[in-house]
């Protein structure tokens, strides 16, 4: 077994918001992040694996926190090491997309912009009101994490900001828990209907 864990009772605990086991599962991820990237994605520079690392684990907690990682119930280490590998294999991959995809003037021009229904405005002004009502309750802090975040800025760097700015110490995985909480609170209250 990696690390002698137990995956699948570290992850459920960590469902459970259990503090110690989503440390140590955490702390397994970023491990896990560091030697794949090194090893299968050498051409991306450092800060982009930061970034990517940084994405897979707020799609890992994201998955999470909706139940949405199945092999949760597996009776081995290996669904979840296979899980966690392709989640950050993916995210290395939307980086070095992102990374080709800077010239997009070909994509303007395939893609021209159309008009929108004054039916969809009304219900898109509907739902950014309600976005910025959610944003608005939350504390300053929080809400400061989330607009960075959403806005693409990695995890340290938040936590680096949060330090200067409010003089106040927050983990990277406090941060991608919170975004993926309050991404969820979002989702709940304000979604289309």
């Amino acid at each position: 077994m990696p690390d002698n864990l137990d995956l699948p009772d570290l992850f459920r605990r960590c469902q459970r918001k259990e503090e110690a086991a989503c440390e140590a599962l955490y702390r397994w991820v970023s491990r896990m992040a560091s030697s794949i990237l090194a090893r299968d994605f050498a051409n991306l520079s450092r800060v982009e694996r930061e970034e990517a690392a940084d994405k897979a684990r707020y799609r890992i907690v994201e998955a999470m926190i909706h139940g949405r990682i199945h092999a949760v119930n597996a009776n081995s280490n290996w669904p979840l090491i296979r899980y966690v590998t392709q989640v950050i294999e993916n995210a290395a991959k939307d980086v070095a997309r992102q990374r080709r995809d800077t010239d997009g003037t070909d994509q303007v021009e395939t893609y021209p912009a159309g008009g929108s229904s004054p039916e969809r405005s009304a219900i898109a002004r509907e739902v950014l009101t309600c976005i910025e009502r959610v944003l608005n309750s939350l504390e300053a802090i929080d809400r400061f994490i989330y607009v960075l975040k959403w806005r693409g800025a990695s995890t340290r760097t938040i936590a680096a900001d949060v330090w200067r700015i409010y003089q106040t110490a927050v983990t990277t995985q406090a941060i991608d828990t919170r975004f993926s909480q309050f991404t969820a609170k979002i989702q709940r209250e304000c979604d289309e209907r």
